[in-house]
């Protein structure tokens, strides 16, 4: 019996080494694999959920579980019926990550946020290694565009937008860098200086989705902090505190109105800046393809609604309903929904810095497939999705085991004292 617990943690080990080791050159190189090798991608990630499966002895199946293998199922069955057949490998290669996921935070509590922690930045690692190695080499070339840049692995130019999918993960997780940082851990300052120079190159390539997303993590942080600390504060730095951000809040309404009024002409500058066109947070023409689709969903309950705006939806979600029908957009999207359910209880339940880390990342990662088409249009992108959730999942469940187990305990301690 020992022997096998040994061998079963021992083979656990060495499937964890291989998994990250995956997920880094996955992340290197997800935007060079072709329609001819997707078929060795579904082999390569079908053995390393399998080979998961066989160590960790059972995986728990829950609705998320049922509603993606139902949905790209019955996608996969669609594509082979109407002859797309190198589209069919998705109905496998998009349903294992979530799975993999899932095992890839192992069955020990104690073990399992070292375990998310590795698998996220070895993800991120490669990933980041593949962006700004397509910035230095259009940088060599001289074909850095403020709107495309140079593929690293087939030569041709692609979206700025599609580039920053690169830098989701690491972008969101600035706060918890911070986080670590008040907790005097070094480490943490490469997070903030890969951050820094990741939105530094995107605003010289005009991209807005990293430098975006940082600022908003910035009072993100500083709530996480006060929230954080707010108990071991006394009267006296309470008071200091609520003066701070009363102070902070009115600073910030003078200055907006500042702005509006074009003091020093800032106003104008930004006006003029690549910041407020088509593409900008507070006036994206996104928002207005999603409208228009949407309403056009009623009367195309088969799909096909993407006509009613000139670029489609933009929107990875209804990509897919566009294509396949509503029933497969209300699967996802229901999908989607119990995504944000795990992300809350997660956040409520977890005492580590874990939770500083998952809603950022959770957040931003849904936001970008909510603006963009890539994780439809280029089906890899939605891997690392799956992957993320299916490991948000499998940690709340840990911590749900952990609450049964410990009311198991007290119900024995009752008993215990009810018979004596």
């Amino acid at each position: 019996m020992n022997k096998t617990i040994i061998n079963r943690e021992s083979l656990a080990k060495i499937w964890q080494v291989v998994l990250a080791s995956l997920l880094f050159i996955l992340g290197f190189y997800y935007t060079g694999i072709q329609y001819t090798q997707l078929k060795a991608l579904g082999i390569i990630i079908s053995i390393m959920a399998i080979t998961g499966l066989f160590i960790y002895g059972h995986v728990e199946i829950d609705l998320k579980m049922l509603l993606i293998f139902t949905a790209f199922f019955l996608i996969g069955f669609h594509n082979s019926r109407n002859w797309i057949d190198y589209e069919v490998p998705y109905a496998w290669i998009l349903v294992w990550p979530y799975i993999i996921g899932k095992l890839a935070v192992g069955k020990d509590k104690a073990m399992a946020d070292n375990n998310f922690y590795r698998n996220y930045f070895c993800m991120s690692a490669g990933m980041i290694t593949l962006g700004i190695g397509e910035v230095v080499r259009g940088k060599i070339l001289h074909l850095y565009e403020t709107e495309y840049l140079f593929n690293l692995w087939n030569g041709e130019f692609y979206s700025r937008t599609t580039h920053e999918y690169n830098y989701v993960f690491i972008i969101s997780s600035l706060v918890f860098a911070l986080m670590l940082i008040m907790k005097n851990n070094k480490k943490a300052w490469i997070i903030v200086a890969l951050d820094a120079y990741i939105v530094f190159a995107m605003v010289m390539n005009e991209g807005r989705y990293s430098l975006t997303y940082t600022i908003i993590q910035i009072p993100m942080f500083i709530f996480v902090l006060l929230i954080g600390r707010w108990k071991s504060f006394d009267k006296t730095q309470k008071s200091k505190v609520i003066k701070a951000l009363l102070t902070a809040i009115v600073t910030i309404i003078v200055l907006l109105i500042l702005f509006r009024l074009n003091i020093f002409g800032l106003y104008k500058m930004y006006k003029n800046s690549y910041l407020v066109g088509g593409g900008s947070v507070f006036h994206n023409q996104r928002y207005d393809f999603l409208v228009a689709v949407i309403k056009a969903i009623p009367d195309n309950l088969l799909g096909g609604f993407d006509y009613a705006s000139p670029e489609g939806s933009h929107n990875m979600w209804l990509e897919y309903g566009d294509k396949y029908g509503v029933f497969i957009l209300v699967l996802l999207l229901m999908f989607k929904l119990l995504t944000f359910i795990d992300a809350f209880l997660l956040m409520i339940k977890s005492k580590t810095n874990l939770k500083y880390l998952v809603i950022p990342s959770f957040l931003y990662l849904h936001l970008y497939y909510t603006l963009e088409p890539n994780g439809f249009a280029h089906r890899e992108f939605l891997i690392f999705g799956l992957f993320y959730w299916g490991m948000i999942r499998a940690r709340v469940e840990l911590e749900d085991k952990g609450d049964y187990e410990l009311a198991l305990l007290k119900d024995k301690a009752n008993l215990g004292r009810d018979l004596a």
